[in-house]
């Protein structure tokens, strides 16, 4: 769907590109045009059992465009909202709290992803690294004198 202004000229365009996962794209720039390929690893189930199988996914440019920088804000919101669970555990209504709630998570996450990142995912499950993480700074002596 475009938006066009007073001169009849596109100005906002909204696209709906479905891979796994329905995804709405508003945007004020790039096209519809066919973008690079996504390629995947997906099992398929296959004569005598299951197997990995490369598939290529054609997708428009802002797509493309959107999963080329965003994508690390996506990961990040996931690891913090939905794995963390911290705003649904800590529940607040003071708009102060849930700003500092919402930092925390975000420091929370990264040193997961530095963690993992540095000794790959699977050292460590991400739960058990918080677990790990909490019980290091409730037993800390980082304020500690001599």
């Amino acid at each position: 769907m475009v938006h066009d202004d007073a001169t009849w000229s596109p100005d906002l365009m909204a696209v709906l590109w479905v891979d796994r996962d329905r995804r709405n794209h508003v945007a004020t720039s790039s096209s519809t045009r066919p973008g690079t390929p996504c390629e995947y690893l997906r099992w398929h189930e296959m004569e005598g059992g299951t197997e990995r199988v490369a598939v290529s996914v054609p997708q428009p440019e802002r797509a493309e465009m959107y999963y080329g920088c965003c994508a690390q804000i996506d990961m990040l919101n996931r690891c913090g909202q939905d794995d963390l669970k911290l705003e649904h555990k800590l529940r607040t209504h003071e708009w102060s709290q849930r700003v500092n709630i919402s930092l925390l998570g975000v420091c929370i996450v990264d040193a997961w992803l530095l963690h993992s990142g540095a000794r790959g995912a699977a050292a460590l499950k991400q739960s058990k690294f918080y677990e790990n993480l909490a019980g290091d700074l409730i037993d800390n002596s980082f304020d500690s004198v001599g």
